[in-house]
Order: C-alpha cells, then sequence, then structure tokens
C-alpha cells in the first residue's frame, strides 16, 4: 500500500506538513501551537536544578543549587531533554566530588565547573561535541579525564591549575589545543598527542613541572610561545626551560623547529616509518578515504575498530579506498597502516573519527497496542521542529501535531478502529524536508 501512494497523495502531505508549519510561525493560543511552541524562558526550578529552556525545545541547566557529593545529572529536567550545561553552572560546588553526565548533553559550558576543588571524577559522554572555555579549571583534585572522540578541539584554560591531574588520554580527533589548556598542571607526567593535532596554543602545557618528554606528531603546524617545557622561575619572575625536558620529533616539522627556537634536547623520530595522515570525504551510507603517500610503502590496510578490537577491511596500493555498508550519521573509528620492507607498522595514531551522511530526514517506527498507537522516530540533526501528517484513505491529509526539536515521540489513544497512514517531517533552517517521501510513510491498522 505504501508504495503505491500516488504524485497527488505526496502533495497533499506536502501541503499538511507546511501548512502545519505556517501555523506555529504564527501567535497561537490553544491547541496544538499553544503546547508546543518554543521560546526562550527565565530560569525555572526543577529539585537542586535552575534551568532555562532553550529555543530548540531542549534544557540547559543554569545553576546547581545542592550539596551532593556525587551527582548523576538526569537526561530530562522539568520534561525537556537536558542538552547543555551552562556557564558556571556547577562552579565553586565545593562538596562535588564526582559527577556524571547524561548523553543527552552535547555542550559543557564555559566554567561550568571550575572551581569544583573536590571534584576528583567526571564522566564525559560521547554525544558531548563541545567543552567550552575554562570548564574545568581550578578542580585541583581531578586526576585523570578522557577526552571523547566527538570533541574536535580542547579549548582555552579548560584544565587550568588541575594540579593533581596525573594523566590525559586525548582522543584522535582533537585537531587543536587552546592556549593555557593545561597550564599549571603540576603532576600531569605524560601526555599523547594524536596525529590528528594540528595546532597547539601558547602555555598550553606551561608550568608542567612533572611532564618530562613529548612526542609531537608530524601533522602539527602551529606550536604557540612557551606551549612545552617551561616553568616559571619566581625568583627571577620569568618563564625558564625545565631541566631535562626532551622533546620527540619528525624531521623538518614545528616540533623541530620548536625544539631548536627554545633550545630542548630533542630526538628525531624516522619519519619513513610513521603511516600515512588520514582524512575522509562523506557520502551516503559510505565515505571515501583518503591518506598520504609513505614513502617506501608496499601497500597500505585499512583496518576498522570494531566490537572492541582492530579489523583489517583490506589492502590496496592505491592512497584512497570507500567504505560502503554504513549506518547514516554513525561514527566509525579507522586508520591506515603502510607496509615497509615486508612488515605492517601497526601504530594505530593515525586512527580517525568518520562519518556518513547524517539523514535529513527522520526514519519513524510505530507501535500498536490495542486502539493506541505510539510514534517514533530518529533526530534530525538541527531540526526547529518535527510535523506529523495522517490520512486514513492515502488521499485527505491532515495534520496530527506540530512537536519540538526535542521530541522524538507521538502517542495516540483512543483511535477509532481504520487504517492509518503517518509521516513525519523536520524543518531544517526553516525548510520542510521532502526527501524520498513516499518511502517514509508508516502504515497503522487498529482493529
Amino acid at each position: 500500500m505504501t508504495k503505491n501512494i500516488t504524485k497527488r497523495t505526496v502533495s497533499g502531505v506536502l501541503a499538511v506538513l507546511c501548512a502545519a508549519g505556517v501555523m506555529m510561525a504564527q501567535p497561537y493560543v490553544g491547541g496544538v501551537a499553544a503546547d508546543t511552541a518554543v521560546t526562550v524562558s527565565a530560569d525555572k526550578i526543577f529539585g537542586d536544578y535552575e534551568y532555562k529552556v532553550l529555543d530548540d525545545g531542549t534544557a540547559e541547566i543554569t545553576k546547581y543549587t545542592g550539596s551532593d557529593k556525587v551527582v548523576e545529572i538526569p537526561s530530562e529536567i522539568g520534561g525537556y531533554v537536558l542538552t547543555s550545561i551552562g556557564q558556571r553552572a556547577f562552579a565553586f560546588c565545593t562538596s562535588l566530588e564526582s559527577v556524571s553526565i547524561p548523553d543527552s548533553v552535547t555542550t559543557i559550558g564555559q566554567k561550568a565547573f571550575a572551581s569544583c576543588f573536590l571534584l576528583s571524577s567526571v564522566t564525559i559522554p560521547e554525544s558531548v561535541t563541545s567543552i567550552e572555555k575554562g570548564a574545568f579549571t581550578y578542580c585541583s583534585s581531578l586526576t585523570s579525564v578522557t577526552i571523547p572522540d566527538s570533541i574536535d578541539s580542547i579549548k582555552e584554560d579548560t584544565f587550568y591549575n588541575c594540579t593533581s591531574l596525573t594523566s590525559i588520554t586525548i582522543s584522535d580527533s582533537v585537531t587543536s589545543i587552546g592556549s593555557g589548556a593545561f597550564t599549571y598542571c603540576s603532576s600531569l607526567k605524560s601526555v599523547t598527542i594524536p596525529d590528528s593535532m594540528t595546532s597547539i596554543g601558547s602555555h598550553s602545557f606551561c608550568d608542567c613541572t612533572a611532564l618530562t618528554s613529548v612526542t609531537i606528531p608530524g601533522n602539527v603546524t602551529k606550536i604557540g610561545k612557551y606551549a612545552f617545557g617551561m616553568i616559571y622561575d619566581e625568583t627571577i619572575e620569568e618563564l625558564v626551560r625545565l631541566n631535562g625536558f626532551k622533546i620527540y620529533c619528525y624531521p623538518g616539522t614545528s616540533g623541530e623547529e620548536y625544539a631548536i627556537d627554545n633550545g630542548f634536547e630533542y630526538e628525531l623520530i624516522d619519519g619513513k616509518k610513521q603511516n600515512p595522515t588520514v582524512t575522509f570525504e562523506k557520502g551516503n551510507g559510505a565515505v571515501r578515504l583518503n591518506w598520504t603517500e609513505v614513502e617506501g610503502a608496499e601497500k597500505y590496510a585499512v583496518v576498522a575498530f570494531v566490537s572492541g578490537s582492530w579489523t583489517k577491511v583490506t589492502e590496496v596500493v592505491e592512497t584512497s579506498y570507500v567504505l560502503k555498508g554504513l549506518s547514516p550519521g554513525k561514527q566509525y573509528k579507522v586508520a591506515v597502516l603502510a607496509k615497509i620492507d615486508g612488515e605492517w607498522n601497526k601504530d594505530i595514531s593515525n586512527a580517525i573519527i568518520v562519518t556518513p551522511n547524517a539523514l535529513t530526514y527522520p526514519e519513524a517506527n510505530v507501535e500498536v497496542q490495542g486502539n493506541a498507537f505510539r510514534l517514533s522516530w530518529t533526530a534530525v540533526p538541527n531540526a526547529q521542529k518535527y510535523v506529523i501528517g495522517y490520512t486514513t484513505n492515502g488521499k485527505s491529509w491532515k495534520p496530527a501535531k506540530t512537536v519540538g526539536a526535542g521530541t522524538t515521540l507521538f502517542t495516540y489513544k483512543n483511535a477509532p478502529k481504520g487504517t492509518y497512514y503517518l509521516v513525519v517531517g523536520a524543518y531544517v533552517n526553516g525548510k520542510l524536508d521532502t526527501t524520498d517521501l513516499v518511502n517514509r510513510v508508516v502504515r497503522v491498522v487498529i482493529k
């Protein structure tokens, strides 16, 4: 039945969905529009949290007022999906020792956890795509942190003066470290900088007195002043070189230049043994991997991280390969290895996260129980709202509901007997996406 929907039917769907969108754009009191209108509201209270509703219909914590030592932040606040921990929301929570952030959160705001002096443990989920400036500054009890693969930059002063921080795991998705990001992390003994890194800001690891060496990847093209190996000498009130600090770097790179300019001992890494630098281009259900040619390489292996281990996908002599059969919008971790003199270089530090094109429309699913059904759909990135249309005869379409971007469920109870056809449309940048509209219709039968 779904496949036989005509162009006339599609036009009817468009008319209903677009009409619903116009209705939402106008001031309206009562009915669907009144229930789902999205505005930025004044701060509200939910337990120990003060929050506000953002213009996409999700929530941001603006202040935590509790005094618990261990906090597990909920994924919903006041009935809204929590997506943001706002500026200074947990700042100066001096009793806080451990915090878990839900996987609904995408943003940790500026100085969100600043000066939580007893905070020793924090769990940052893969959903977080932005950690703003100074987010954990002066968290002097924080001992270790893992930056998730979803983060592409560590902002300025993010871990400034985290004096107990002994280790930091920087994911291979990170390309830049901001100035002062790890300044005064005096317990930091080692740091692994991934091959994805291209820029390291000034004072990034300044006054890290326990850090005696660093390996700088060949892809780094910019290193700011006093980034490594410098400490503050109070007697002369100046920054000076840390005695014994050593740099490992590749010949002719910014790492070697930084070592020479600042008078550090350094050791060159054999550039012929390194694996290629990998980039990718998004496609529909696929990505094209491209990589730099490695001198002396006989062939290359494309490997993927699957179910907790690395698996070889293919071997090629070319410097590109198309990975197919990927799920829309899903992240995949891949690397390319070079075979030189009959041996594979198994260093996977050049691994990157690749993602095929995300769906621009919701994928809907329906569950029926008695005379009620629940329609659910996948979230669309940057969606402003969703419009649900239905018909019982395949011709006359009607709007069922318009909901905010934070909602991906619609429940209808006490539905009359009959067959219903439903479709969900997403508004992105003010426009309704109608891609593959016919195949998006779902069928519901109420007996």
